[in-house]
């Protein structure tokens, strides 16, 4: 089938790509090699090519080379957003961050006023919890290329990453005096006082006006649910938190542990721990300190319940409003 496609389109980049990609599963990586640097030669600024070629290279453990070719026709089609983005792709991927940092830096050079080359460099920063720096990257953007609602809310996530939580609930009022029906806004800012246990009444209020607009979004469901968790409402917690789960979306580290901590709390100990154990299961691995310390907690309480001490769930905001015991 590609063969005939190939003979009838003998420059599609995407053709060849994927006959490229035939050519590794058949064991016949100089075959694909060949295939792309001879399309190449043609075509030296196709991006698809560049990628499939720098693929083919990694899969043959020849990181240098991928580096070469990308490096090598990025600077030597240097309006090309494109194949600087495929660059930045490869030394991303293969780790290589001081070469990445450095590209990252060119790109806003060359291409000052893109939002997506912001935006990713700042991502990157963030990743490598460089958040101090990501977050100048993205003020500085906003300074020089001015305000938009997509551009504060990135600035408001990496504000919440770095712990900076004052700052991101103020930019999201800011952001929902001008548009006051952003649902992602609504959700985030609700969520983040519920996280806070502040203003719980507002919090249900924002996350609900959310809801109500996309029903079936588990981010939101998930933010409704730990309102309620917070406000001590735990049945009402554990059916939504429930709900969230089984959407597509749901089975993340933060919604399972939100739910486990809800089902602990109606006596519910054994589906709890499974929670427990899916979410730390999960997060093994993760490269987001988010998810790591989410892991830590799920590792914590398990090991609580599993020596049958007192498991430290997560307290709530209606847990401050009880009485103390009397002695």
């Amino acid at each position: 089938m590609l063969d005939k496609l190939l003979k009838e389109q003998p420059d599609d980049a995407e053709t060849l790509s994927r006959l490229a990609d035939l050519y590794l599963a058949e064991s016949r990586p100089d075959a694909a090699e060949k295939l792309l640097k001879d399309a190449l030669a043609k075509d030296p600024a196709s991006v698809e090519l560049v990628q499939a070629l720098a693929e083919v290279y990694q899969a043959q453990r020849r990181d240098d080379d991928a580096v070469a070719l990308t490096g090598a026709a990025a600077r030597a089609h240097p309006q090309s957003l494109e194949l600087a983005l495929a660059h930045a792709g490869t030394l991303v991927s293969l780790k290589r961050k001081n070469d990445a940092d450095a590209w990252f830096k060119t790109m806003l050079t060359n291409f000052p006023r893109e939002q997506g080359v912001a935006f990713l460099y700042a991502q990157f920063l963030s990743q490598n919890e460089r958040h101090a720096e990501a977050i100048a990257v993205m003020e500085e953007f906003i300074a020089r290329q001015g305000p938009s609602v997509v551009r504060w809310y990135r600035l408001a996530s990496l504000y919440e990453l770095a712990g900076q939580s004052d700052k991101c609930m103020a930019l999201l009022r800011r952001m929902l005096e001008v548009m006051p029906d952003s649902l992602s806004a609504c959700n985030d800012l609700g969520y983040f006082l519920s996280e806070r246990g502040e203003h719980l009444d507002e919090a249900d209020t924002l996350v609900r006006r959310a809801l109500n607009n996309d029903p079936n979004n588990g981010a939101f469901i998930d933010s409704l649910g730990w309102v309620r968790y917070q406000q001590g409402r735990y049945a009402e917690a554990v059916e939504l938190l429930q709900k969230a789960v089984d959407l597509p979306e749901g089975r993340e580290p933060e919604v399972l542990t939100h739910l486990a901590d809800a089902l602990w709390r109606t006596g519910k100990q054994a589906d709890a721990i499974d929670r427990w154990r899916q979410s730390a299961a999960l997060a093994e691995g993760a490269t987001e300190e988010r998810e790591r310390k989410i892991r830590e907690y799920c590792l914590r309480v398990l090991a609580q319940a599993e020596a049958k001490k007192d498991v430290s769930v997560t307290p709530s905001a209606a847990d401050k409003k009880k009485p103390a015991t009397q002695p």
